[in-house]
């Protein structure tokens, strides 16, 4: 993604608890087991920042994440 380009936004409804989706989402070794297996790390905080590529194919992903806001299961900008 070039930084001219507006950020990836992702909205998705689950019916499943709350919890349950916020520790998937916030929980490393959860993050780990359902879609990032090479994550080094995560801290569910403002100013926390981590970076990674993700492989498929033959193309690597580069994943640069700042987290901005957190709403204790609600919100993750």
């Amino acid at each position: 993604m070039k930084t001219t380009q507006p950020p990836v936004t992702v909205t998705q409804t689950f019916f499943t608890p709350i919890a349950k989706v916020w520790n998937a989402l916030t929980v490393l070794n959860e993050m780990v087991q359902w879609f990032f297996p090479n994550i080094p790390t995560f801290e569910p905080k403002v100013g926390f920042e981590t970076q990674f590529d993700v492989t498929s194919g033959n193309r690597t992903f580069p994943h640069l994440w700042r987290i901005l806001e957190i709403v204790p299961q609600q919100k993750m900008v």
